[in-house]
C-alpha cells in the first residue's frame, strides 16, 4: 500500500487560490509601502534606524521591496517551501520586533495561512519533512497566539 495519498484537484484549486490571496497582500502592500513612505515611516519604532544608523524611509523602502518580490514570488508559486517559509519568518520577526498593535490579528492570520502553503508544499517535494516537523510547526503557530494574546493583554489601556 502507497503510504502518500495524491492530492485531490479541489486541493490543488483551494491552495491556488490561498496563495493568491497571501501573495497579493503581500504584494499590496509592499507596493503601499513603496508608494506612501511618510506614511508608513511613522510607524518604524526609534530602536532600528537607531541601530543601523538609516532613516526610517529607508527601512520602509527596503521592507517594501521585498514584501513586493515575496508576494510576486507567492503568486508564481514555483518556489515550493522558501517563500511561505520566508513569510513566516517575515511575519513572526515583525510582530516581535514591531510588538503588538492593530495590525496583530491580520499579521497572525496570514501567518496560519502561510503556514499551511509551506506544509502543503512540503507534502509535494522531494524530500519532505518528517511528520514531527509538520506538527511542530502547528504547535509553534499556536504557542505565538498566545504570545501575542497574552502581548496584547498586558499593554496599558490608553485613552
Amino acid at each position: 500500500m502507497f503510504p502518500f495519498r495524491r492530492p485531490k484537484p479541489e486541493t490543488d484549486l483551494v491552495l491556488v487560490t490561498l496563495r493568491f490571496g497571501v501573495g497579493s497582500v503581500f504584494l499590496w502592500f509592499g507596493l503601499d509601502r513603496l508608494i506612501h513612505v511618510a506614511d508608513w515611516s511613522g510607524l518604524v519604532p526609534d530602536w532600528p534606524w537607531l541601530l543601523f544608523l538609516v532613516p526610517p524611509a529607508v527601512l520602509v523602502m527596503v521592507s517594501g521591496v521585498f514584501e513586493f518580490l515575496l508576494g510576486a514570488g507567492l503568486l508564481d508559486g514555483r518556489y515550493g517551501r522558501l517563500l511561505p517559509g520566508l513569510a513566516s519568518v517575515w511575519i513572526i520577526a515583525g510582530t516581535f520586533l514591531r510588538g503588538v498593535d492593530g495590525t496583530t490579528v491580520r499579521e497572525s492570520g496570514i501567518l496560519g495561512a502561510c503556514l499551511v502553503l509551506l506544509v502543503m508544499a512540503d507534502r509535494k517535494a522531494k524530500n519532505p519533512w518528517p511528520k514531527v516537523v509538520t506538527r511542530n510547526l502547528g504547535y509553534a503557530y499556536v504557542i505565538f497566539l498566545l504570545a501575542i494574546g497574552i502581548m496584547f493583554l498586558r499593554q496599558p489601556v490608553g485613552i
